[in-house]
């Protein structure tokens, strides 16, 4: 068989191949010392819910014409921002409408131009859209006015310009053409969005015309059937993964100090665990206040915001096959204050029956080995089996005290000459002798200490299988009893 491969990256790396026959096919690679940008909780939601309908559509089983209308409706919604899992209701105007400034479909378009480019999309601009896009300053490169000047967007706009003079006023083009035509729209969407959201903010009295307008506005379409359900299915199932390992594996860039993934599972699992001694399926959205902190003293549920990415940790339970994501359905939130409704998003889940012919998926993040500190004795243990007991107070115990303080925010932890210098004082003794009496030696050291020497060190915690592949370590060393500093 002959294979062409080609390294693609979604947040850390994906794998693309093309085996003989022709067929794509599409593998995380578990860059597991890389971190991710964040992705928005609806945008991960989009995949996840397009992947799951090309699924169906792929096997052919009950997917009637019906369905698939009602389907691409409901995609096509949640692509643009008219529906949204990652907010509930808010009294004002602005957030009511928030998820409409940048919709999923920006990440969604990103994840298939960088795995699926010749993925086919539709194109609809009337000679009136035609006019106010050239007069953007988002499309000062694709127009002509801006540098550098962008050659092949200014040919596909060409293409547009023409097609919007005459009826079906709409042109079909790989999105590998057309892309940066596609994110100048969203980006000029984005200026159009705060026009509308200040007439909708004024004080003389709010005027919705302008965001009507835009929820109506679909001028990028996807024809999946085109590029084949079986790619699109496979190419955002891929990216989904990889992203939701990076979660997993807290190697996600968040913005804002967002709780780690042991906390986000001991949040949301408990919590499952108990509704399913009653019910078989139960529905989850973010107005469950099983999922807030702190409710607002009035306990109106439209006043909560989640305290956890849910959307997130629903999907990575998925992915170990602890739950089964049965669907994702538009919910409608009203507040009996207002005379509209925002349509939001929620999950219907089960939890995960295992079959005889089925093996549970053993995810990448797992870690395989994490070391811990007793706060109290200072005795370290790897995979809850004890290691060492360093002297209270000694260099080793500083030395292990300072890096897993440090390994609370960061898996890899690095400290120079200076730091080393602040903890072993006047001591003299070689930094690797002083490893080797913590019982790191061998392949367990090379695990946890991947560099060491007289003037620094890097600590790595928790361990992935990828970080023994990194350092030559064909098995997971086993961890013997030591004796004390």
């Amino acid at each position: 068989m002959i294979v062409n491969e080609a390294l693609c990256s979604v947040g850390s790396h994906i794998h693309v191949f093309m085996d003989g026959a022709g067929d794509y096919h599409f593998r995380p690679m578990c860059m597991q010392h890389a971190s991710v940008e964040p992705m928005h909780s609806d945008s991960l939601t989009a995949i996840h819910a397009i992947a799951d309908f090309m699924d169906r559509v792929a096997g052919g089983t009950d997917v009637t014409e019906e369905f698939i209308l009602s389907q691409s409706l409901f995609l096509e919604a949640l692509l643009w921002g008219r529906m949204s899992f990652a907010a509930a209701m808010r009294v004002s105007y602005g957030d009511q409408y928030a998820s409409l400034k940048r919709p999923p479909l920006r990440d969604v378009l990103r994840v298939f131009h960088e795995l699926l480019s010749d993925l086919q999309c539709v194109l609809i601009l009337t000679e009136e859209d035609i006019e106010e896009c050239e007069r953007s300053p988002a499309f000062a490169c694709i127009a002509g006015d801006g540098w550098p000047h962008d050659e092949q967007g200014a040919s596909t706009w060409e293409k547009i310009r023409r097609a919007a003079t005459s009826a079906p006023r709409c042109v079909q083009l790989p999105l590998r053409e057309c892309y940066s035509v596609c994110e100048a729209i969203l980006d000029k969407r984005v200026a159009a969005f705060e026009e509308a959201l200040s007439s909708v903010n004024d004080p003389y009295g709010p005027d919705h015309t302008g965001m009507l307008a835009l929820l109506q506005h679909v001028p990028i379409k996807l024809d999946y059937e085109v590029s084949g359900v079986e790619r699109v299915r496979d190419a955002l199932l891929a990216a989904e993964r990889e992203y939701l390992e990076a979660f997993m594996g807290d190697r996600v860039r968040w913005t804002r100090n967002t709780p780690k993934w042991a906390w986000q599972k001991g949040k949301v699992l408990p919590v499952l665990e108990e509704r399913s001694r009653t019910f078989a399926q139960c529905w989850i959205d973010v107005t469950d206040p099983a999922f807030h902190e702190k409710p607002t003293p009035d306990h109106d549920p439209y006043e909560l915001s989640c305290d956890c990415k849910l959307a997130e940790t629903l999907l990575a339970l998925s992915l170990q096959h602890t739950i089964d994501i049965l669907e994702v359905a538009p919910v409608s939130y009203r507040r009996p204050v207002d005379d509209f409704a925002k349509t939001g998003l929620r999950f219907r889940v089960a939890f995960h029956e295992e079959s005889a012919d089925k093996e549970p998926l053993v995810c990448a993040s797992q870690p395989v080995l994490t070391l811990a500190r007793n706060e109290r004795t200072g005795e370290l243990s790897v995979n809850g089996q004890h290691l060492v007991s360093p002297h209270s107070g000694g260099t080793g115990d500083r030395l292990m005290e300072e890096l897993l303080r440090r390994n609370k925010a960061e898996r890899i932890v690095k400290l120079g000459e200076k730091e080393v210098r602040a903890i072993k004082g006047n001591l003299k003794y070689p930094l690797p002798n002083l490893l080797t009496d913590l019982g790191f030696q061998g392949d367990l050291r090379k695990a946890f200490f991947p560099s060491s020497s007289k003037s620094g060190v890097i600590f790595v915690n928790p361990i992935f299988a990828a970080d023994l592949k990194e350092q030559g370590v064909a098995e997971v060393p086993e961890v013997g009893t030591n004796g004390h500093e």
